[in-house]
C-alpha cells in the first residue's frame, strides 16, 4: 500500500509523461498506485473523523477541569475569609500551628467605585484603536493599497459524501 505523498508523486509523474507522448513499462506500476487513492482518501476521512471526537473529548475535558480549578479557587478562598474571620472574632493578627501560622497584614487598600456617582475629574478618557478589516478588505479588493495590511489567500478543505454519478 502506498501513501498519500506517493499517489500524488506518481500522479504527477504519469501526467508529465503524457504531455510529452512517453509511457515507460514501469508507470504500469505507477497505475497500479493511482488505484489505491480512493482507499487512502477513506481512509484520510476515517482518521480525521476520529480526530474530530477526540478534540470534542479533550475540549469537554479541559471544560470539566476548568469548573474543577474554579470550585477550587472558590473553595481557596472560602477557607480564606473562615481564616481572617476567626481571626477577627478572636480580636488576633496572627494564629500559630504545629508547622504553620498565618498573619493578617494590612494591604493597599482597594478602591471602590459607583459610577453614576463619582464626579467627573476622576474620570479617564480611554481610546482604543481596532483595524477594520471589512474596510480594509474591500479598499485592497478594489485595487487600494493599504499600508500595513495585505490579504492572505487560503482554502479550506471541505469532505463531501460520493454520490453515484449518473
Amino acid at each position: 500500500m502506498s501513501t498519500l505523498s506517493q499517489i500524488v508523486a506518481a500522479e504527477k509523474a504519469i501526467t508529465q509523461f503524457l504531455e510529452t507522448d512517453e509511457f515507460p513499462a514501469e508507470f504500469v506500476e505507477m497505475d497500479l498506485i493511482r488505484k489505491e487513492l480512493p482507499s487512502k482518501v477513506d481512509g484520510y476521512k476515517a482518521v480525521l473523523d476520529k480526530l474530530k471526537l477526540e478534540e470534542k473529548y479533550f475540549k469537554s475535558q479541559a471544560d470539566v477541569f476548568i469548573t474543577t480549578a474554579k470550585r477550587l479557587k472558590q473553595l481557596r478562598d472560602n477557607l480564606n475569609i473562615r481564616l481572617k474571620d476567626a481571626m477577627t472574632h478572636l480580636d488576633v493578627n496572627e494564629i500559630k500551628g504545629k508547622n504553620f501560622r498565618f498573619k493578617l497584614s494590612p494591604v493597599k487598600p482597594k478602591v471602590l467605585v459607583d459610577l453614576e456617582n463619582l464626579d467627573a475629574k476622576y474620570l479617564k478618557e480611554v481610546v482604543e484603536y481596532k483595524a477594520d478589516n471589512s474596510l480594509i478588505r474591500e479598499s485592497i479588493e478594489s485595487g487600494e493599497v493599504v499600508q500595513g495590511a495585505e490579504l492572505e489567500y487560503g482554502s479550506a478543505l471541505r469532505v463531501y459524501v460520493n454520490r453515484e454519478e449518473k
